[in-house]
């Protein structure tokens, strides 16, 4: 229900618009949320992956009506994403330690590079495009490429990246590159004797054993490798959350299950930092409010002119300032000042292992 400067809604209003549209079979609600959160906060862990299969659920059941000899079923379809899920989640092991690799390579200042084809490399450029607003990434950190780029998205194409990746394996202690698809050497050859790893994520030839497949038709031979592709892109789709949203908690990200380290680049990110202080510190809203707009100016009390001032001018203050929720849940549970705070976070990143060391009971 929070209001948006320069929009004449709310979020709460227009559900309310859709509700009633819904009764009158004029639209239809999907509520992808299945399950609690693993991370409150984080936009990728919000079913986003359910809705890409619910959407391709609908679009493969409308195709089969006019092709029944396809076969398609909505069971038979979840069940294969199913078995994507614990595809992936049977390769537990290795996931870990590419979340490590992953997470030192942030941590000193390297890279995490997703190089790919088609839409699994899309996956990469979507999980990449995530990691800015929600776990306050700086533009480089996380990056995708895909082979060719994509028009209609102004994506650069990965033979644009060569050069770049070269320089930051130059610049930088660690960076980690990997191909998330079935390509060309594409920069690998030149990166792999650096100072960089190269993780190839699918088999160029099925794997898929048992009897010769029977005769089929064109129109069911497209449909079959499109399921395919449906089934890499979500599996591809887990991995690379998996991965990036690993190495940020190594990086101190997240607080008790809470992805503390908000950039506020909106005014929903705004209301939603300081909720966050308001939980982790047990304070009143108003006194959130106080230690968010001194993490936010960097002074330890506020101007008239700052807490009279509109919203959307809090957002322009904070949008290129580090570790402001961090700082401010500092502030809150230890009434230090915000040069001292600053410092601690300067010391030791993870927010997690500081207030270990100053108040142990949290």
């Amino acid at each position: 229900k929070t209001h948006i400067d320069h929009l004449d809604r709310t979020f709460h209003q227009v559900v309310l618009n859709v509700a009633a549209a819904e009764r009158e079979e004029m639209a239809v609600i999907l509520n992808p949320i299945v399950g609690p959160e693993p991370i409150a906060g984080s936009t990728r862990m919000k079913s986003g992956t359910t809705t890409k299969i619910i959407l391709e659920t609908l679009a493969l059941m409308a195709f089969s009506r006019h092709n029944c000899e396809l076969g398609l079923t909505v069971h038979g379809l979840v069940s294969m994403y199913r078995d994507v899920c614990q595809a992936v989640y049977d390769q537990a092991e290795s996931l870990g330690q590419l979340i490590q690799i992953a997470g030192e390579s942030l941590r000193c200042g390297g890279h995490l590079y997703y190089l790919g084809c088609d839409g699994v490399g899309l996956m990469g450029i979507i999980d990449a495009s995530e990691c800015r607003p929600t776990f306050g990434a700086a533009f480089d950190d996380i990056r995708g490429f895909v082979q060719g780029g994509i028009k209609d998205l102004d994506s650069h194409p990965i033979s644009a990246v060569q050069p770049k990746c070269e320089d930051s394996i130059k610049s930088s202690c660690f960076s980690l590159h990997i191909s998330i698809d079935i390509c060309p050497a594409i920069a690998l050859e030149t990166i792999s004797n650096q100072k960089a790893t190269a993780v190839i994520m699918c088999e160029e030839e099925s794997s898929m054993k048992g009897a010769p497949p029977e005769p089929i038709n064109a129109e069911r031979e497209k449909i079959l490798n499109m399921l395919g592709q449906l089934a890499q892109e979500a599996a591809m789709k887990w991995t690379v959350n998996c991965v990036s949203t690993g190495a940020h908690i190594l990086l101190g990200k997240v607080y008790r299950n809470l992805m503390v380290d908000v950039r506020v680049s909106n005014v929903k990110l705004l209301y939603r930092a300081c909720g966050i202080i308001q939980d982790v510190c047990s304070l009143k809203e108003t006194e959130s409010w106080i230690c968010l707009l001194k993490s936010i100016y960097g002074t330890d009390s506020q101007t008239t002119a700052q807490t009279s001032t509109l919203a959307v001018n809090h957002v322009l203050a904070a949008a290129e300032i580090n570790k402001i929720v961090p700082t401010a849940i500092l502030l809150g549970l230890t009434n230090c000042s915000v040069e001292h705070a600053h410092s601690l976070l300067d010391k030791e990143p993870n927010l997690s292992i500081v207030l270990k060391d100053l108040l142990p009971d949290k």
